[in-house]
């Protein structure tokens, strides 16, 4: 028995890196002219070779030319920057998600009778300049980059009109109060809403956002999904504006971005997300104590991304302990000051790490 033990002790290998071995460390630039060298058939038959090449494969191609009735399209994902009046018609009842177009096109949106996923730049693209009437209903996902002035008439009657909404996106200054609440009021009503990224500047502080939070996470009881990147006016942190955590009962996966100075307590509410499976931390600073006891607080956490301005080896060993954690990306706005052998002992340690990643550039796998 002792001599088995011994022989699994000695068979047990060191984490490597495999930087120089991986095509990620072409940048998107330069991948993306390579694959312009291929034929369209041959672009998708690479398509499936990374993450990568499915990105930016098809980045080049500017124009496509339909040859027979495509009586076996079943569906067609599109922007609407290049004159969409020629084709629209025919194919417009096969469109089901559209990523842009010009505000001057926004009559082509009623030939799509299929459409589900909608992007624009303001919330005035999906209503008729003339009548105001909605243009773009029964959608799935949309995201709305709000740049206009605020129109509370516009707003109730585009959520009245896509209930069924479970994928929500809004970049937006929030110029009023009264606006805001009137926003996350409509949210609040999606009981088919699983994804929401806010990206938000606060005028005045994070009071009113926690209040809001809470009464979306409260009645959106599917939301596993949860993207917040916010700004505020007062540079700090330091309210309840992340208490409301502990009214989604549900979440999966939280992204959170947070621009300026945050106060201790402020990240403590993430420890109520127990299902978390994916959590991404963009923050000036991270205090190692937020990562104490993770292992109870995220069971089934399995992707952490942590972007701060260090990572410290007292967090290296509090995550270490995380007893589901397969991908780690450390993200550092300084030199970090930690060493390869910091890593490897993390990499020996954890139970089911299979990926480290440190500044985009260094990839190390376990064994």
């Amino acid at each position: 028995m002792a001599q088995q033990m011994k022989r699994k002790k000695t068979s047990k290998q060191w984490p490597q890196i495999y930087a120089k071995d991986s095509l990620d460390r072409f940048g998107d630039d330069l991948c993306e002219l390579l694959l312009s060298y291929l034929t369209f058939e041959d672009r998708f038959r690479c398509e499936c070779v990374s993450k990568q090449f499915r990105r930016k494969i098809f980045e080049s191609v500017v124009d496509i030319t339909f040859r027979d009735n495509c009586q076996h399209l079943c569906r067609i994902d599109c922007h609407f920057r290049s004159n969409p009046k020629k084709w629209i018609q025919e194919f417009g009842p096969l469109v089901t998600g559209i990523s842009s177009f010009k505000a001057s096109d926004k009559q082509s949106l009623t030939h799509c009778h299929r459409l589900s996923q909608l992007s624009v730049e303001s919330l005035a693209d999906v209503f008729d300049t003339t009548s105001g009437q909605l243009l773009a209903m029964n959608l799935k996902a949309f995201d709305v980059e709000y740049n206009a002035i605020e129109n509370s008439v516009q707003l109730v009657s585009f959520f009245a009109g896509n209930q069924s909404l479970n994928t929500f996106a809004i970049y937006c200054n929030i110029r009023t109060e009264e606006w805001f609440h009137e926003l996350t009021d409509q949210l609040s009503r999606l009981t088919q809403l699983r994804q929401l990224r806010l990206r938000l500047h606060l005028p005045n502080g994070e009071n009113s956002l926690s209040e809001s939070l809470r009464t979306i996470g409260l009645n959106c009881k599917q939301l596993k999904r949860l993207a917040l990147n916010l700004k505020s006016n007062h540079k700090v942190f330091n309210g309840q504006t992340l208490d409301s955590l502990r009214c989604y009962r549900q979440l999966k996966q939280l992204n959170l971005t947070l621009y300026d100075t945050i106060a201790g307590k402020v990240l403590k509410p993430l420890k109520l997300c127990h299902r978390l499976t994916h959590l991404r931390l963009n923050l000036r600073t991270i205090n190692a104590k937020l990562f104490a006891n993770c292992a109870e607080h995220w069971p089934r956490l399995h992707y952490l991304l942590i972007f701060t301005s260090d990572t410290t080896r007292e967090c290296l060993s509090h995550l270490s302990r995380l007893p589901a954690l397969k991908k780690l990306v450390l993200q550092s706005r300084e030199t970090t000051q930690l060493s390869d052998n910091d890593f490897n002992d993390l990499l020996s340690r954890s139970p089911k790490l299979k990926s480290l990643t440190i500044n985009r550039s260094i990839k190390c796998y376990s064994l």
